[in-house]
């Protein structure tokens, strides 16, 4: 598995050091192992909008016949910084599919892997109009937010089927250890455990009634 990055300065409101910001709290293991491809333009050159001057980005999604799909990840602060254009950004996304290239985009969360569908297309080109019309997007801070809410709330999922357990059996504590969440985390994404208890009993006693009058029958 190979890591990519991607910094161009083809957008005025996304600096080196705002995307820089982006990619250390984004990427994984960032900068240790990252192949990272930037493209620095003169102003002419910005002008011009001219898809020959991004030689960097040339090279990062230049076609190889290895066909390892699925091997690569490329990270993006977001797709603002790629393209000039929609047509140009489909073309992008278009080559990078070809490598079998995983595109993940920073500020949106988006993720676009070698099959992405009609669906996350178009919600690329969403992005991307907005992201080139606004100042808005996420950085350092609200990224690191983002990604620890996303751990957070794996996690909370992956302890959902204990959560709702007997005590007896599945001590908060000890379970909330277990997971690495604190007790506000778990109610905030699995509601309070009594209720989740209730609900799973209520349940179970329903299914067991409902036996009992199918072996009644």
């Amino acid at each position: 598995m190979s890591t990519r990055a991607y910094l161009s300065n083809i957008h005025p409101r996304w600096p080196y050091d705002r995307q820089e910001r982006a990619l250390s709290v984004g990427v994984p293991g960032w900068p240790k192992g990252v192949a990272v491809y930037r493209d620095e333009l003169t102003l002419s050159q910005r002008k011009r909008h001219m898809v020959g001057d991004l030689e960097g980005r040339i090279a990062l999604l230049r076609q190889t016949t290895r066909g390892r799909k699925g091997a690569e990840d490329i990270y993006l602060a977001s797709l603002a910084v790629l393209a000039w254009t929609l047509p140009d950004l489909l073309e992008c996304l278009t080559l990078a599919q070809s490598r079998g290239s995983t595109v993940h985009v920073l500020d949106t969360g988006l993720i676009l892997p070698p099959d992405a569908g009609p669906g996350a297309l178009h919600q690329a080109t969403k992005d991307f109009a907005t992201g080139r019309k606004s100042s808005i997007g996420m950085v350092g801070g609200e990224i690191s937010a983002r990604l620890r809410s996303e751990a957070a709330r794996a996690k909370a999922e992956a302890m959902k089927p204990f959560w709702c357990l007997p005590s007896e059996e599945y001590p908060t504590i000890p379970l909330l250890k277990r997971f690495g969440l604190s007790r506000n985390t778990a109610n905030l994404y699995l509601g309070k455990r009594p209720e989740a208890q209730r609900i799973h009993e209520a349940a179970r006693k329903r299914a067991v009634r409902r036996q009992e009058k199918k072996r009644d029958a």
